[in-house]
């Protein structure tokens, strides 16, 4: 999900404060992102019970080719692109003057949604890109379940 937002040209800036960062959502940022690692990690750790196989002499798993490249292409570019659209997005997202105009009440394009939506955007990103990092590895070490975490 691409959010396009921009710095407000008539808004009120605290005289006293320069455009710093919003520790509260900086703190709620990294607390989502361990988060999300912590639950990455316990996905990777899952083991399905085997199913007993009909024959004994199963090969290993085949080499990449075919279509499975451009998966595998997807795969690998999936947390590039995302990871380029929050970088572009976050200091925007992370500024206190920012926050001041968005909670600022008395304006008129004051949107109460605004304030949960920007949040939940912002942590649902961070786990998109945590599992979209996941995925490479599920892809790359030929998981049984990675078909099913897609």
């Amino acid at each position: 999900m691409k959010m396009i937002l921009s710095r407000p040209q008539n808004h009120r800036i605290h005289p006293q404060k320069k455009d710093t960062i919003n520790w509260p959502l900086f703190i709620l940022f990294l607390i989502s992102f361990l988060f999300f690692i912590f639950l990455s990690i316990k996905v990777y750790q899952y083991n399905p019970s085997k199913q007993p196989l009909a024959d004994k002499n199963v090969t290993p798993g085949k080499p990449i080719r075919g279509w499975l490249i451009l998966l595998s292409a997807g795969i690998l570019f999936s947390p590039i692109f995302i990871l380029r659209d929050l970088w572009e997005t976050l200091p925007i997202i992370l500024s206190y003057n920012n926050w001041l105009v968005i909670a600022d009440t008395t304006q008129e394009t004051f949107n109460p949604f605004q304030v949960p939506f920007i949040i939940l955007s912002l942590m649902l990103n961070t786990a998109i890109i945590i599992f979209s990092a996941l995925n490479i590895f599920l892809f790359f070490m030929k998981k049984r379940y990675f078909p099913n975490f897609i």
